[in-house]
């Protein structure tokens, strides 16, 4: 039995709502809706290349960098490289307002640069920077929001692995994905971290500044403490260089 395209169109978008409707994961009922209707389409055809397809993409060798960047991001938590990363930053944007939340999103967009995956990067900077913050009575959604939005970077930042993913799934240039990230990615973190700034300035109490015992800190003990940004920064232009663009 043959459909018109509209009536097949119609049937998709109505059994993909009543499927979210019901409740059902999204991933679950947009696969299950694309192999129902690729069936009734193609029949019993789609199957061929649709398996010769999943084995090419699985047995990709592009593949390996995901465990790796994930491998990496594990050895970034417990060398305790991330913990003073972030106490480098939050020690010289302390005296601003908001400077504690302004330091996170800036760690989690160098912390992308490094492990290239958002579930890493959120973790680690809950373990490192929720703490503080909290303790220093940040308001809990501005804390939690900077840690979300510094850990969402790692999506657009390369090394990303959603890139590695999409370029091998649609056939795009991985190298090209990772250089387009990189304003894309510096921007928001940016963006992020004026609207942190204004909102502190505006609201203080959301947000407030290092007490002035903790502000104490001499000029040349900050620039020694720079030393802990060397490490990074060598292995996030290493990962860099390796990007080929194709």
């Amino acid at each position: 039995m043959e459909f018109s395209v509209e009536i097949l169109t119609i049937l998709m978008f109505a059994s993909f709502f009543v499927l979210l409707a019901l409740g059902l994961p999204l991933a679950w009922t947009t696969l299950g809706i694309a192999l129902l209707f690729s069936v009734i389409i193609e029949g019993t055809r789609f199957f061929d290349p649709f398996a010769y397809r999943i084995w090419d993409t699985l047995t990709a060798f592009s593949f390996i960098a995901i465990p790796l960047f994930i491998f990496m991001a594990n050895m970034l938590r417990y060398s305790g490289v991330a913990d003073d990363l972030f106490d480098t930053l939050y020690k010289w944007m302390g005296p601003l307002k908001g400077g504690l939340a302004m330091a996170t999103v800036a760690v989690g967009a160098i912390l992308a640069a490094m492990i290239g995956t958002a579930g890493a990067d959120v973790t680690i900077m809950g373990l490192v920077a929720l703490p503080a913050m909290m303790q220093r009575k940040y308001n809990k959604h501005v804390a939690l929001g900077a840690i979300m939005a510094g850990g969402i970077l790692g999506v657009m930042i390369p090394p990303s692995v959603m890139f590695i993913l999409y370029g091998l799934v649609a056939g795009e240039s991985i190298g090209k994905l990772f250089m387009g990230g990189v304003g894309a990615g510096v921007l928001m973190a940016t963006l992020y971290m004026i609207y942190i700034g204004t909102r502190a300035a505006i609201q203080p109490g959301f947000a407030p500044a290092l007490s002035k015992e903790e502000r104490q800190i001499p000029l040349l003990t900050k620039i020694l403490m720079a030393k802990s940004l060397i490490l990074p920064l060598i292995l996030i232009l290493l990962v860099l260089e390796r990007l080929e663009v194709s």
